[in-house]
Parts: C-alpha cells; sequence; structure tokens
C-alpha cells in the first residue's frame, strides 16, 4: 500500500506585549499566537493520510510598574488552532474507470489556545 502520510502538527507560539510603568492608553496592536497543522499526504494507492493537529498559543498583555496602565480590545488577542485537511485516497489501476477506492484522511483537530491579561 502506497497510503499518504500523516500531517505534522504544529503549536502556536508565545505573543505578548509587554507596558512598563506608563499609561499606554489603547494599545494598537494585534497579537497572534496561532498553529495549523499540517495537510495529510495524497496517496498513490492506498487511503490519505490524517491531517496534523493545530494548536493555539498563548496571546498576551503583560503590565510592570506601579504606573503601568493599558486599553485593551478583544480584538487584540488570537490564539486560533486549525487542523490539517486530509490527504486524498486513490486507486492505482490500469483500468479507464474505477467504481471504487480508498477512503481520504481524516481532518485534524484543532485547539484553541489562551488570551491573558497578566
Amino acid at each position: 500500500s502506497l497510503a499518504g502520510g500523516a500531517g505534522g502538527d504544529a503549536l502556536g507560539g508565545f505573543a505578548e506585549a509587554t507596558v512598563v510603568d506608563v499609561d499606554a492608553g489603547a494599545l494598537n496592536v494585534q497579537l497572534r499566537a496561532n498553529g495549523t497543522g499540517g495537510a495529510g499526504g495524497n496517496a498513490l494507492h492506498g487511503a490519505g493520510g490524517t491531517g496534523g493537529a493545530g494548536s493555539g498559543g498563548q496571546a498576551a498583555v503583560r503590565t510592570l510598574g506601579t504606573n503601568a496602565r493599558a486599553t485593551v480590545f478583544s480584538g487584540v488577542f488570537e490564539a486560533r488552532g486549525t487542523g490539517g485537511a486530509g490527504g486524498n485516497g486513490a486507486v492505482a489501476s490500469n483500468f479507464a474507470a474505477v467504481t471504487f477506492g480508498f477512503e481520504g484522511g481524516q481532518g485534524g483537530t484543532g485547539n484553541g489556545g489562551e488570551a491573558a491579561l497578566i
């Protein structure tokens, strides 16, 4: 069988904005800590590979010091996990029309990350 291989897993990293001892006002930043799993491999003769898992990391705003202040809106944070697509199944055949085949791979799982105010 020449089935497709599994896609790789991905973990979103750590995105942080730090305000040190000042009043920063409204933060105009986008903190992204996304993870997207790799696609499963397509088969030559067999089932398609499973998509990799994707997990979000941590997006955070940290304030340090007694005078540290910041206004933060929910749209600042992004910590998504998206699973990879499953690969295509295939049948190698010398016949012009094939009425059966192998199944495609399952899509990978996706798990959300964390938004934090520290």
